[in-house]
């Protein structure tokens, strides 16, 4: 839908699943010159949502966007949100885009007003959800700034162990800084889990009491926080066993129904970004040389293999073939799903919940992937998805899909509505409010 100038300059533009829309409002900015008061742009997944972000990150008007393809408008609302309540309590003195009409960010380096905030892997301070100001202060200009605004913030959001790692001297040297604020620890995934499963894969297993130390130092990390937040059940209980308050927000991920049926598609597909020695790399090339051997005796051979993804893996470049297109980055995943009949995902070792998984199957296309991926999904197997232990049945399972038109269609039904239950962008939306409030939050078993 074109917006009518008067309405891009008036109101704010808040976009939390439609890249292709930011984008157009990237360049109507750019190309026609109209400035909208703000541009909150969220988009989630795979689908030109990296080049969107990026686009409107060169636009001189006020913007908030979360960087990557994490996203989704729970998100989005959410920032809008805050944005307006903090902006309202902002001490005298504190500016923001909106009010002088400049071209800097809503909230700039000197005044932001974030309710949720994380410091990342490279001890950067970065705003969260909007990832736009504070980059590379380091934990003394951390400190720094909580001290200038201390007793402002009511929720400190940090990512990932070595986030809450690096984040602990400061903790522990500056208590004060942390006074009042609820600390919510986004684990994501129980990365020691992963650790040890990849281990065993490769033939190097630990032995139970090295496994069992790797996974007490990672849920350690969390002693004294308000809340832990994970994205399945299987990452919470052991948080949960050792007395951790735990909460679990998985993904947000709308459903597209409009896709073809299964007489318009053939062969599979592979999304996933591919570096030496991943999980993608290991799963893809494992199936290859073992899988796709037993897909050559179906009558026709086997199905094309298109694999989607960044590539930095020589080992995965040196596959292409006529059997297996190896297509790197895609600015459009739709219509990498629509002509496929059936998405693998053959990870043999992982943490969290598999995102590549969730959007394959809410844009239509049915899903086999290992075992441990539908374990860790909770997903019905053979119903919501084809699960495998082996290549055998890996490949059992995909003839049966391509085979089977009623079977494709009851399994890509069923995921539909797995999807709908589990990652409702409206249900995301009510989780996030739960936890920046401290109310308890509603779970999906």
């Amino acid at each position: 839908m074109r917006f009518g100038w008067y309405v891009l300059i008036v109101f704010i533009v808040l976009i939390g699943n439609a890249p292709l829309s930011l984008a157009r409002i990237s360049r109507y900015v750019l190309e026609e010159g109209i400035r909208p008061a703000l541009i909150v742009g969220m988009p989630v997944g795979f689908v030109n949502v990296v080049e969107s972000k990026l686009l409107t990150g060169t636009c001189p008007v006020p913007q908030i966007v979360l960087d990557g393809r994490r996203g989704g408008s729970a998100l989005a609302v959410t920032t809008l949100q805050m944005g307006s309540f903090l902006t309202a309590a902002l001490p005298t003195g504190f500016s923001n885009g909106l009010a002088d009409g400049g071209t800097n960010p809503l909230f700039n380096s000197s005044d932001i007003s974030q309710l949720v905030m994380q410091v990342d892997a490279n001890q950067r301070f970065i705003p969260e959800p909007a990832s736009m100001a504070l980059l590379g202060l380091g934990m003394a200009g951390l400190e720094a700034f909580l001290e200038r605004r201390r007793g402002l913030y009511d929720v400190l959001w940090i990512s990932r162990p070595p986030n809450l790692q690096a984040l602990a001297p400061l903790r522990a040297r500056r208590p004060e800084l942390f006074a009042g604020m609820r600390l919510i620890y986004d684990s994501e995934a129980l990365f020691a889990l992963r650790e040890i499963g990849e281990l065993a894969v490769k033939g190097r297993p630990l032995t139970p009491a090295q496994a069992q130390a790797r996974l007490d130092a990672e849920l350690a990390l969390a002693q004294d926080l308000s809340q832990v937040v994970v994205v399945s059940q299987r990452d919470a209980q052991p948080f949960r066993e050792r007395g951790h308050p735990v909460s679990i927000l998985s993904h947000a991920m709308p459903v597209r129904r409009s896709v073809p049926g299964p007489k318009r598609r053939a062969g599979l597909v592979f999304v996933g970004a591919l570096h030496p020695d991943t999980p993608n790399e290991d799963g893809l090339l494992w199936f290859v040389e073992q899988v796709l051997p037993r897909l050559r005796a179906r009558p026709g051979g086997a199905p094309v293999l298109e694999v989607v993804g960044e590539c930095r893996s020589p080992r995965i470049a040196a596959l292409a073939s006529a059997e297996v297109r190896v297509l790197g980055a895609q600015a459009d995943l739709r219509p990498c799903y629509d002509r496929a009949r059936v998405f693998i995902a053959p990870v043999r070792f992982a943490g969290g919940v598999p995102v590549k998984v969730i959007e394959a199957a809410a844009q239509g296309i049915p899903v086999v992937a290992s075992a441990i991926l539908q374990r860790q999904l909770g997903w019905q197997d053979g119903r919501d998805i084809q699960g495998a232990r082996d290549a055998e049945a890996f490949a059992r399972a995909i003839a049966h899909l391509l085979d089977d038109d009623a079977h494709w269609q009851a399994q890509q039904a069923a995921a539909w509505a797995r999807c709908e239950a589990d990652y409702h962008p409206d249900d995301f939306a009510r989780q996030v409010h739960r936890l920046l409030l401290g109310e308890p939050t509603q779970e999906h078993a």
